[in-house]
């Protein structure tokens, strides 16, 4: 019935979004056209916080960062990702103009490959990344891709999952905020 109807119109969606994301004209027109360290903040080095992709035994607090970049205001999200029994922080800016889900540092797609959270889908016809938000049991299978050449060290939530997960802008404690509860990927 319209359970199956709801998942066929899903495997549709991710399938037009994974076509997108891997055309080359997607790439120039939507990523930044620069970034720079202005727009990370200050204690951050190569475009990343100190601690992402150390190994913790528990998840760090989520992280909701505004920063007043270069050109533009920059959103940044700073949440762990299980892998095993361990947590990894990682950063994200947070970016409407790209279509698709994760895209992921050189490092930061490693440790994810690396830990089988990004995994070739038949169904799909592309990486994707089973994403978390709170509990083992609220999952949902998003597009991972490489972060392109001249962004290898940032990572990205483009706007299918910001969508997704509920993207509130103007939150008077950290200038945004989510729908869904967010504690850990």
């Amino acid at each position: 019935g319209s359970k199956m109807l709801r998942h066929w119109l899903w495997v549709f969606i991710c399938i037009a979004l994974c076509r997108v994301a891997f055309s080359i004209h997607d790439w120039r027109k939507t990523l930044p056209e620069k970034l720079g360290d202005c727009d990370f903040p200050r204690h951050f080095v190569d475009w990343r916080h100190p601690q992402d992709y150390q190994l913790f035994d528990a998840p760090i607090n989520p992280e909701r960062i505004v920063v007043d970049g270069c050109v533009y205001n920059r959103l940044i999200l700073r949440v762990s990702w299980k892998v095993e029994a361990n947590f990894v922080p990682m950063s994200f800016i947070l970016d409407t103009r790209l279509s698709s889900g994760f895209f992921f540092s050189d490092a930061a797609y490693s440790i994810l490959i690396d830990n089988k959270r990004i995994e070739y889908s038949e169904e799909y016809l592309c990486n994707v990344v089973s994403v978390n938000y709170g509990s083992e049991n609220s999952t949902m299978l998003m597009a991972a891709l490489r972060s392109p050449e001249g962004f290898e060290n940032a990572n990205f939530i483009g706007a299918n999952a910001l969508m997704r997960f509920g993207l509130k802008l103007g939150d008077p404690e950290g200038g945004f905020s989510f729908q869904k509860n967010i504690s850990w990927f």
